[in-house]
């Protein structure tokens, strides 16, 4: 594999950290889109076909995939714009983290960040395979020596630590006082 190498990237970032940077993302994305959706969405109920089920009451909540649906489009954007403008997300900003492709080290502008998103936030609109989907690529960071999760690995990236911004300091003005 050609491309960085390890020793002069940044570190891999924790694990523990990377989940408080997706934490603050999630409650920026999510928490919005619930709030407007249960504003906005009616609860609506689906009657199955099944003449069984149906004299039984038994309903599906259309509504709560809608949900679904509007939370995972609202990452895929949320996480495909981040990365690929900025290279990192307001979570990953807030906690000194960025994404980087192993190839050059730089941020995966245009296919990899969107590629990224996609593994990342679209596998939940698949009912039941999309959960177990997610929660394979969330422990897939505790085998992998640079803690990369499946959404890192399809996309060629990993989320490394980075100083915080530089703050500008003034310089001290006129003589003593």
């Amino acid at each position: 594999m050609s491309g960085v190498d390890p020793a002069s990237r940044p570190p891999p970032a924790a694990r523990g950290t990377r989940l408080l940077a997706r934490l603050v993302d999630a409650v920026l994305v999510a928490v919005p889109v619930f709030v407007a959706s249960a504003l906005l969405l009616e609860p609506w109920a689906i009657t199955p076909q099944d003449p069984h089920a149906a004299r039984s009451g038994a309903t599906y909540d259309a509504s709560a995939f809608t949900q679904t649906v509007l939370v995972a489009l609202a990452f895929f954007g949320y996480e495909g714009l981040m990365l690929a403008s900025r290279g990192r997300t307001v979570g990953k900003l807030a906690f000194g983290l960025r994404v980087v492709r192993l190839d050059d080290g730089a941020a995966p502008r245009g296919h990899p960040a969107w590629l990224r998103a996609a593994v990342f936030a679209l596998p939940p609109l698949v009912p039941f395979l999309g959960a177990l989907f997610w929660t394979l690529n969330a422990l897939w960071c505790l085998g992998d020596g640079n803690r990369r999760c499946l959404h890192d690995r399809v996309s060629r990236t990993v989320v490394v630590t980075c100083s915080p911004a530089p703050t500008r300091r003034s310089a001290p003005r006129g003589g003593g006082g």
